[in-house]
């Protein structure tokens, strides 16, 4: 079962939901098309780097993975993806969160692609 992975799948999901409102929000109300392209590129780039992690918290969670781990993973994402959305939804430049979050987004799918490769290549990591 892929309990874990369905816990944090409903999250990503209401997450990205959230984001797309925010698109068609700023559609209806006839926002400046610099607004409408801010706000489509927030949920872009979260429906770009969703879908991977979620395909290798899913992995690791049927090869064993730790749930401790994977909490620890899932949480960190989504308060990375958070950080991010509002760092970018403030300013199309540089900003503190949108750096941390997407630097946190980076580093936590590095990591878990690490710890599901090496729980591929060591069965007993897993156990």
């Amino acid at each position: 079962m892929l309990t874990l992975t369905a816990l944090y799948g409903a999250a990503c999901t209401a997450l990205l939901v959230g984001l797309a409102v925010r698109v068609s929000l700023a559609r209806l109300r006839r926002a400046e098309n610099d607004v409408v392209r801010l706000v489509a590129r927030v949920h872009a780039n979260a429906a770009e780097n969703v879908p991977i992690f979620l395909i290798l918290f899913a992995v690791a969670e049927l090869n064993g993975a730790a749930a401790w781990a994977l909490h620890g993973l899932g949480v960190g994402f989504l308060v990375a993806r958070v950080l991010h959305a509002v760092g970018l939804s403030r300013s199309a430049g540089r900003s503190v969160p949108r750096f941390v979050g997407i630097s946190l987004n980076w580093t936590l799918i590095a990591a878990l692609a690490a710890y599901g490769a090496w729980l591929a290549l060591t069965p007993a990591a897993g156990a």
